[in-house]
């Protein structure tokens, strides 16, 4: 007699197959974020696997995370001397823990923890991938290798609108005895936009022929933000520019890959004004030295030709003495 066959209804063979999954122990799975989506309970993520050069993931698990848990893990990222913003294309080492959602038939799995350090590691081979690559095209100078106006009047400004960064530089500029003539072009100075904003910015400016330097400027904020300025599309195209870059980004400790590609790389926004303005009163004052060493060596030659002439003025009136007694 054959053996005979059982047959499960859908919910009991997903449910045994949930009891299976969530047995599997929590582990760290590493991996690169390709979508997140943040609601108010529950986050969203899926990490992947991918080959180098290659953009078609080899595997993709799909995660969750309650919320209170998500806020805490990024209080933990911020809380790091290097912090980073959790976002599409970074490369994160998660503790997760398998589960079975029954009702779609989906496998998924709980976000726990992160490991920052793994991150970090990551980002930081990452900028020094990108600065070696820049070294040896020769990038790092390039912008260092042009020449700076003596009188760098003509002023092309990059930095958020309405912003503090744009009130501290300009005031520092007006407070001058010197007339800056500022050519703003605004941009996105934080978040995923910030590569393309400031690009479009510097390409924008180049239609005034008159510039003689461009800052890019935004005041303090979160280490985060400092990441965007590590984009190595932003950073060509300041080396590439054709006038000298100054950055004063709003941070003296750490440094981003934008501050090495930099003509010069300022603390803060003021800071780049009060170069500006240190450059201006140098040439000034070289050219008043000049003027002045140009009038008083003027001044000594029209004496010494008034006392050639007094001379030859005794010597003609001696001359014409002798000529006179001599008839």
């Amino acid at each position: 007699m054959d053996q005979e066959i059982r047959s499960y209804s859908v919910k009991q063979y997903m449910t045994a197959l949930k009891q299976k999954v969530e047995t599997t122990p929590a582990v760290w799975v590493h991996g690169v974020i390709t979508q997140i989506s943040e609601k108010p309970r529950v986050v969203y993520m899926s990490i992947a696997d991918f080959e180098e050069g290659s953009v078609i993931p080899q595997a993709t698990v799909s995660l969750t995370c309650f919320g209170a848990k998500y806020a805490a893990i990024k209080a933990k990222v911020a809380s790091f001397d290097n912090p980073f913003e959790i976002k599409p294309q970074l490369k994160v080492s998660l503790l997760i823990k398998a589960e079975l959602y029954v009702p779609y038939g989906k496998l998924q799995a709980q976000i726990l923890d992160i490991d920052p350090v793994y991150t970090i590691g990551e980002l930081a081979l990452t900028k020094n991938a990108i600065l070696k690559r820049l070294a040896l095209e020769g990038l790092l100078e390039k912008n260092k290798s042009l020449e700076l106006p003596q009188m760098p009047l003509h002023v092309g400004l990059i930095t958020g609108e309405n912003t503090a960064a744009y009130q501290d530089f300009t005031t520092k500029l007006s407070e001058s005895a010197f007339r800056f003539e500022v050519v703003p072009a605004f941009a996105k100075m934080q978040g995923n936009e910030t590569e393309s904003s400031i690009i479009e910015a510097l390409e924008k400016l180049k239609e005034d022929p008159e510039l003689d330097v461009v800052c890019i400027v935004r005041g303090g904020g979160s280490k985060t933000d400092l990441n965007y300025f590590d984009s190595e599309a932003l950073c060509r195209a300041v080396a590439n520019y054709h006038v000298p870059v100054f950055t004063g980004i709003g941070h003296e400790i750490d440094k981003s890959i934008i501050d090495e590609v930099a003509y010069l790389s300022c603390i803060t926004p003021t800071d780049c004004a009060k170069r500006l303005v240190e450059r201006v009163q140098e040439s000034w004052n070289e050219m008043t030295t000049t003027a002045k060493r140009i009038a008083d060596g003027t001044k000594s030659l029209l004496n010494d030709h008034n006392k050639d002439l007094a001379q030859f003025a005794q010597m003609f009136t001696y001359c014409k003495n002798f000529i006179y007694l001599g008839r």
